[in-house]
């Protein structure tokens, strides 16, 4: 038997050669085309790697310039300032210069250095340091940065200044000469911290890091002294890069992230897709093998089958892994909802038929509804178009269709609250539908106290400069009301004047009320009782009277001001530094309502432009 046996091999031996060279050339086929598939898969997921830091860290780069060019404009706005002062108090600059430290918590400090190279003013959160006080001035950096400004009379920026607040990063000095009928006069500085900078790049996460670096005036210096350096920076990091020619001098802005920062974007395919290959050339040798040796069969069969449980449990892994992924997936959402309804502007997405399929809370809560009863239409399925379209529907339309985007800069808009608010509208095409369905990702700004300021500080320049070239007195104070007037549309104005007595308020200009009002206002008592201007005079605060018709101080007005169409009157003392009452400056409005910070915030500023003018006159 066992020489038949020796013999039957003897016979099917080249069969086995050729059995074997049929499973060798499977097993090279099979793992040459898994790993092939495998790399593919992997390639595609770095590209989408990177990819995604790409726009990150462009966005983050275009974040920070912008963030740096934004600290321009309170040093413009204030050499208009000095150009329009002959004298500037600390406390004129201090007022003028609030709005503009509250704007941006990255700008430190605003200083007046004088010609003489002395420290004036110093207005900020770091107004108090010893080093702003004693030892700014001295330091050869800031002297090279005044003797750059002074030669090209446009905003210049100083190296890094290192220690200069202890235990912080550096600053940034940035100075603009200020020029008095052609003579130096003084230098306008802003002290910036650019971690602050750094803060609204929204690259939160610890491996992440971002570096800006003067590398000098000129092209081909190599010295390089970092401003900020921040995160957990492997050796192979993803890194964008930057330079940048601003304020006189070379600046390279450059964002690092190793690939464990993008982990959401590796998906493990390619492991999959190799595994599943090895599995599969396992198989068919197997099964090869098991056709072609019938003596193995039991060996084999039981061999295979461990081979196939342990496949079943690599898949069940596998299952159990995507599983997982996508619970976090779920969580990932949940959390950019939360951050999207965290966003304190509106953002949302319509489609064709001008329905929300997409809002957050903010957009809800301006249009007095919730985001699930705003979405709801969506579900709607619209077989014809709509017979009637508006023409902002009509706009929208037009950009989904030739794939455009808009901005609009201040467009009016009332709330479900009845508030008057400007918004900022950035509208573009949106891709994140299935299939070919059209739909626009919208972003409403409210610039409403932006605006106000803006308005305010361009009246409150033009008027001062007019008062320095010459106006009389009365003529800026016309001008403030038109001001006024213009900058808060649909609300009226007045001025009036204390008389020689001090016991009652003259009519000085008031052009939107009517003459009978006018007229019947004229000599008007101060007294705690006595309408809004009387009290306001009488007790040297704001008063804000929200409802003509209730409130008990208008009592004996109730009709006149019924006839001249009034329902809220705000009135401000314009008050001298000794507490003298010279006036009143009023706002008033044909409906119901209450001032926001901002409003009390312009009133104080009209009042206090009318005080300049009032001085004036007096001497």
């Amino acid at each position: 038997m066992s020489a038949q046996r020796s013999g039957g091999d003897h016979i099917f031996e080249p069969a086995t050669r050729l059995v074997r060279v049929a499973l060798g050339l499977i097993v090279i086929v099979g793992l040459a085309g898994s790993l092939l598939l495998a790399w593919t898969l992997s390639s595609r997921e770095q590209d989408r790697l990177r990819a995604s830091f790409e726009l990150q860290a462009t966005r983050a780069i275009a974040d920070v310039r912008a963030g740096l060019l934004r600290l321009e404009a309170p040093l413009l706005s204030l050499r208009a300032f000095f150009d329009s002062s002959q004298v500037v108090e600390l406390e004129e600059f201090r007022i003028f210069t609030r709005h503009a430290l509250e704007h941006d918590d990255a700008l430190r400090a605003l200083l007046w250095i004088a010609g003489d190279d002395e420290l004036r003013y110093a207005v900020g959160p770091e107004e108090g340091s010893d080093r702003l006080r004693g030892e700014l001035l001295a330091r050869s950096e800031v002297r090279e940065l005044l003797q750059r400004s002074a030669g090209t009379r446009t905003v210049a920026a100083s190296v890094p200044l290192v220690d200069l607040v202890p235990g912080a990063m550096p600053r940034l000095l940035l100075a603009l000469q200020v020029f008095d009928e052609g003579r130096r006069t003084g230098f306008v500085a802003g002290l910036i911290d650019v971690e602050r900078v750094l803060a609204g790049t929204g690259l939160e996460d610890a491996g992440w890091g971002f570096l800006i670096a003067d590398i000098g005036a000129e092209a081909d210096e190599v010295r390089a002294e970092p401003v900020r350096y921040a995160g957990i920076v492997s050796t192979t990091d993803l890194a964008r890069s930057e330079t940048v020619d601003r304020w006189g001098r070379r600046w390279e802005l450059r964002a690092t992230a190793p690939e464990s920062a993008f982990a959401d974007v590796l998906t493990g395919w390619p492991e999959a897709a190799l595994a599943n290959g090895l599995i599969l050339v396992a198989l068919m040798v197997g099964l090869v093998a098991l056709a072609t040796n019938r003596r193995r069969l039991r060996w084999l069969v039981e061999r295979r089958t461990k081979d196939i449980q342990a496949a079943y449990d690599t898949l069940a892994e596998e299952s159990e892994r995507r599983i997982e992924f996508m619970m976090e997936a779920r969580t990932l959402e949940r959390q950019l909802r939360e951050i999207v309804d965290l966003v304190p502007f509106q953002v949302y997405v319509k489609d064709w038929y001008g329905r929300y399929l997409l809002a957050n809370a903010e957009t809800a809560r301006s249009l007095g509804t919730t985001v699930r009863e705003l979405t709801a239409s969506a579900n709607v399925d619209l077989q014809h178009d709509l017979l009637e379209q508006d023409a902002g529907l009509l706009e929208e339309r037009e950009l989904m269709q030739r794939g455009l985007s808009s901005v609009r800069k201040a467009v009016p808009f009332h709330d479900a609250g009845g508030r008057r608010r400007l918004l900022r509208e950035i509208k573009a095409p949106f891709h994140g539908l299935p299939g070919k369905q059209k739909a626009l990702l919208c972003v409403a700004i409210d610039v409403t106290e932006q605006h106000h300021v803006t308005m305010t500080l361009a009246a409150q320049t033009r008027l001062l400069e007019e008062l320095a070239q010459g106006a009389s007195p009365i003529e800026v104070l016309h001008g403030v009301v038109g001001a006024a007037e213009e900058i808060v549309p649909g609300m009226r104005a007045s001025i009036l004047l204390v008389t020689p007595d001090g016991k009652h308020l003259s009519h000085c200009f008031a052009p939107s009320l009517p003459e009978v009002y006018n007229q019947a206002v004229d000599g008007l008592d101060i007294g705690p009782m006595t309408g809004s201007c009387g009290a306001a005079a009488h007790s040297r605060e704001l008063v804000v009277v929200d409802d003509v018709s209730t409130h008990p101080n208008w009592e004996p007005y109730r009709e006149l001001a019924a006839r001249a169409g009034i329902r809220a009157c705000w009135s401000q003392p314009i008050l001298t530094a000794e507490g003298v009452v010279l006036g009143t400056f009023a706002m008033y409005y044909d409906e119901v309502r209450r001032p926001e910070a901002y409003e009390l915030d312009f009133m104080r500023a009209m009042a206090h432009l009318a005080l300049v003018a009032l001085e004036r006159q007096r001497s």
